[in-house]
């Protein structure tokens, strides 16, 4: 072998060896620059990352979720967002202009930076560290941690697929969830409104306070019990409502091919209640009587009718026909039906 070719070849090994000491330098340096995240690999398998945020940095938390379980609690001291088995190419957390944004719908626009020194693009990396780096648990869930002392003004979900959660808030905010083909779960929660569009999706409330809670459902089922809201306006078609110890000083319900079922543990002598359910049926009382009502019409309209809200001022209607029933004063016997009106 010529001199020139062996010099050359020890040339090639030692650039070739510098090259994998600088490439392995660089990714145990990158998570602390920032340039990857940190992952940890916890005792299921799980790749986990956590992403943490000053006290009195946000007022609203918006999260649009494709896919993924979602667990937003509030209480303890730090704000933080745990990621588990989410691609560092494939998800947004940030904070920007006191709005918490996360989300796993990611576009190839969201792979491109503009700053002040120009255009920087991800890609590549992002997209070989997806292929070859980030494979394992595909069970993606999201932690989102609020302290105690955060104030969140506005919380905004957006999701297609798994399972919603919300524990503890009690700052009065504004809540809206828009659901497809999930299950969504509330506790404890003090609000100022509450707002829902569903579809594919069960919905659990219990143990909330809000000045109004709306809703549009389609193809699911809502379970609202043990809550104070005064005022209730549910628009529902294919659903079940179930509406159990609601405390509230109005309520409508417009349903088509729904059951809904309502019961209220108080006796309150401005309630009012008008509820629709054509080709469904309706419940208010925890038992139910079936009957056949007959309207001004002349025709009978079957349904199951049970009144027992004392005091109440309560109109059904059954398609465009509008039965006023009166609920029995005090003294008489609460367990009269609605068969005369």
């Amino acid at each position: 072998m010529k001199l020139t070719s062996v010099i050359f070849l020890i040339i090639s090994v030692i650039l070739i060896f510098s090259g994998i000491f600088l490439c392995q330098y660089a990714r145990e340096q990158a998570p602390n620059e920032g340039a990857i995240d940190g992952y940890v690999v916890n005792k299921n398998g799980d790749t986990v990352v956590e992403h943490y945020f000053e006290e009195g940095g946000m007022s609203t938390i918006t999260l649009d979720l494709d896919e993924c379980d979602v667990q937003i609690i509030k209480g303890g001291e730090d704000t933080y967002v745990v990621m588990e088995n989410f691609l560092s190419s494939r998800y947004i957390c940030a904070i920007s202009g006191k709005i918490l944004t996360v989300s796993n719908n990611i576009t190839f626009a969201d792979y491109i930076n503009f700053d002040g020194t120009g255009v920087k693009f991800g890609g590549v990396w992002q997209t070989l560290r997806a292929m070859f780096v980030d494979k394992g648990n595909t069970d993606r869930t999201i932690y989102v941690y609020v302290g105690q002392e955060e104030t969140i003004k506005q919380i905004n979900v957006n999701a297609n697929g798994g399972v919603i959660r919300l524990v503890g808030f009690n700052d009065g905010q504004n809540i809206k969830l828009s659901v497809n083909n999930s299950t969504v779960e509330m506790d404890g929660i003090t609000a100022e409104s509450i707002t829902l569009e569903s579809v594919k999706s069960n919905v659990t409330v219990t143990n909330t306070n809000s000045h109004s809670f709306e809703g549009k459902l389609e193809k699911g089922k809502l379970d609202l019990a043990t809550a104070v809201i005064e005022e209730v306006i549910l628009e529902a078609e294919k659903t079940k409502l179930n509406l159990l110890s609601v405390a509230s000083v109005n309520v409508e319900i417009a349903s088509n091919d729904s059951d809904v079922k309502f019961s209220t543990p108080y006796t309150m002598t401005d309630y009012i209640l008008r509820a629709t359910a054509p080709d469904g049926k309706i419940i208010i009382g925890e038992s139910d009587m079936g009957t056949e009502v007959n309207t001004a019409d002349g025709e009978s309209h079957p349904g199951n009718i049970k009144i027992d809200c004392e005091g109440a001022n309560i109109v059904l209607s059954f398609g465009d026909v509008n039965i006023p029933v009166d609920t029995p004063d005090d003294g008489e016997n609460p367990d009269g039906d609605s068969d005369d009106e």
